[in-house]
């Protein structure tokens, strides 16, 4: 199958956009996990922030490299499944160890997710156009930084801190369903 190049590119910053909503989303939620877990210290809840972001930067480089050598949808696919099932458990977290504990997987997802989607982008676009496709897909990680603190503010006001969360549910499944059936089993050059 030949992927219109432009589903690829929207599969894909739809991908970044997720994850980058995600790390700032949690940075507005923080504020909230104090009172529903008022037995723990701040400095060991500031976990909840420190192990996603020192993970995710940590990996990323290492991810691209798996990406390269497994392949951009299988990779992709892999990183956002785990990425959205560890937001349930951050959602669903009964305690802070549990909390703390589904950070870090979350972190896992998205780093092996941002590789993949740019691995993505590069292989359905020529190389004429690439400099311009990834400096798009940067934009769409950017913006989801962005609209996180203010979404992350209006999702807790309405709900809880959980729904900081949950949100990635139903997103993160859209992206995955549409991965699975429009991204081409190998994207020429990167699988």
């Amino acid at each position: 199958m030949t992927a219109n190049p432009w589903v690829v590119f929207a599969i894909a910053s739809a991908a970044v956009f997720l994850v980058s909503v995600d790390a700032t989303i949690a940075v507005a939620a923080f504020p909230a996990l104090r009172p529903s877990f008022s037995q723990t210290s701040p400095a060991t809840l500031s976990w909840v922030l420190k192990d996603y972001t020192i993970l995710y930067a940590a990996l990323l480089g290492p991810a691209g490299r798996l990406v390269d050598q497994h392949g951009a949808k299988r990779l992709f696919l892999f990183g956002g499944t785990l990425f959205t099932l560890a937001s349930a458990a951050c959602g669903l977290a009964p305690g802070t160890s549990a909390l703390i504990a589904a950070r870090p997987v979350q972190a896992v997802g998205g780093a092996v997710l941002t590789p993949a989607s740019l691995a993505l982008i590069l292989g359905a676009f020529p190389a004429n156009k690439r400099s311009a496709i990834v400096g798009l897909w940067s934009v769409a990680g950017a913006l989801g930084a962005a609209v996180g603190l203010g979404a992350g503010s209006i999702l807790i006001e309405l709900a809880s801190w959980r729904a900081a969360f949950l949100v990635n549910l139903p997103i993160g499944a859209l992206i995955l369903w549409f991965a699975a059936r429009r991204l081409p089993a190998h994207i020429a050059g990167h699988d």
